[in-house]
């Protein structure tokens, strides 16, 4: 390789040790800073796993680790602790309200069977049409439905637990958190 220089390649690397380089690095530094200090506390907040906790307790006084079980009701239903209200993802999950693998409680989408976690309150409707009421509202097998909230990445129990419900390489579940338009 020629040892002499080529014209532009040192402006386009700047040196450290001259002082428009040491100031360049300075700013870059402190950007870098103000970057990870401002932006990882939104994106833990909008990038939060909760499934990776599913069963276990935060330890440190917040809100406590999403729980998620599988009923043992006709039609079966996956119930969350996530709760109606308050703070939620911002997801929307629109289609029918069906019955699927497992003979699970499933919302029919164009891209398939999205699987949802309902809230500790919702409860199967008693004879009749197959449903599920949630704080009220009431839902049948074959419904249009719209859901608020988001996906929550299970763990390895929750898969084993939640089998039953679950297709081949699921690995995550809708958290029900609001109800959609």
């Amino acid at each position: 390789m020629d040892s002499r220089r080529q014209p532009g390649l040192a402006a386009a690397r700047p040196s450290a040790a001259s002082p428009s380089g040491a100031t360049r690095m300075r700013r870059l530094l402190a950007l870098a800073a103000a970057t990870t200090c401002l932006g990882l506390p939104l994106l833990v907040a909008c990038a939060g796993n909760p499934g990776t906790q599913s069963g276990t307790q935060s330890g440190d006084g917040s809100e406590p680790a999403l729980e998620l079980a599988l009923s043992d009701s006709d039609p079966r239903l996956i119930r969350t602790n996530a709760a109606i209200g308050g703070a939620s993802m911002q997801a929307l999950l629109t289609g029918t309200l069906s019955v699927g693998r497992g003979n699970c409680l499933g919302i029919a989408t164009d891209k398939g069977t999205a699987v949802p976690a309902f809230p500790h309150t919702a409860v199967l409707l008693d004879g009749g049409r197959i449903g599920i009421d949630i704080q009220g509202r009431r839902y049948l097998v074959g419904d249009q439905v719209s859901f608020g909230g988001g996906l929550a990445v299970l763990g390895e129990d929750d898969k084993r637990d939640l089998a039953p419900c679950l297709g081949e390489g699921d690995t995550d579940i809708f958290l029900i958190q609001s109800f959609g338009p």
